[in-house]
């Protein structure tokens, strides 16, 4: 086997990995939630109380969420009091939380309650249950870079200045869909803005 044809193989190998890995999200439980309203960019969503777990983190914007999500993911992955394995969800999702500080935020399985919810052995890690609440959510496609991020924050934000109904009512929240696996162009993002209405 000559070397392109070696190299043809792992492309087409990495090819077909990412392929399969763009449905994964899709494939995960997310947070239930009903659309209030909509345009072209932006949907108001109204959410369905839910279980997270959580981890603050401090670092810069594009680290907090690799160094959060390795706490997290090792608590489902087995390292609680129980050592029970809890089903990987979506999305990942990051939040302001003090200067230089986010929380990173795992969504829990809904089969679980406060008190079903295994222990985790991280005492970094915090379980709180998410009330009903309201956002603007604008999503978008592409990289992880905190540019990118801005620029859609921003766009939200604007939208939110000049709505005669709905004013933002906390701090954006950054979701993650995908795996790292996924080429940048195909991953879903989407920001999400706490909202309430102005009368």
């Amino acid at each position: 086997m000559t070397y392109s044809q070696t190299s043809c193989g792992r492309l087409l190998i990495t090819l077909a990995i990412t392929i399969m890995a763009i449905p994964f999200a899709s494939a995960l439980e997310q947070p239930e939630y009903s659309v209030v309203a909509s345009t072209d960019d932006v949907e108001i969503r109204l959410y369905k109380p839910h279980l997270v777990a959580r981890s603050r983190v401090t670092g810069q914007f594009e680290r907090a969420g690799n160094v959060g999500f390795r706490v997290l993911a090792n608590f489902i992955f087995g390292g609680n009091q129980e050592q029970q394995e809890i089903a990987m969800t979506a999305p990942v999702s990051q939040t302001p939380a003090g200067d230089n500080d986010y929380f990173i935020t795992f969504m829990m399985p809904k089969k679980f309650t406060r008190q079903s919810l295994p222990t985790p052995d991280d005492t970094q890690i915090e379980v709180i249950e998410m009330p009903q609440h309201t956002v603007a959510a604008i999503r978008y496609r592409g990289g992880w870079s905190e540019n990118r991020y801005l620029d859609h924050e921003s766009r939200l934000l604007g939208f939110l200045e000049d709505n005669e109904i709905w004013q933002q009512n906390g701090e954006p929240v950054w979701a993650r869909y995908n795996p790292p696996i996924v080429p940048s162009f195909f991953r879903k993002n989407e920001i999400l803005v706490p909202v309430i209405r102005r009368h």
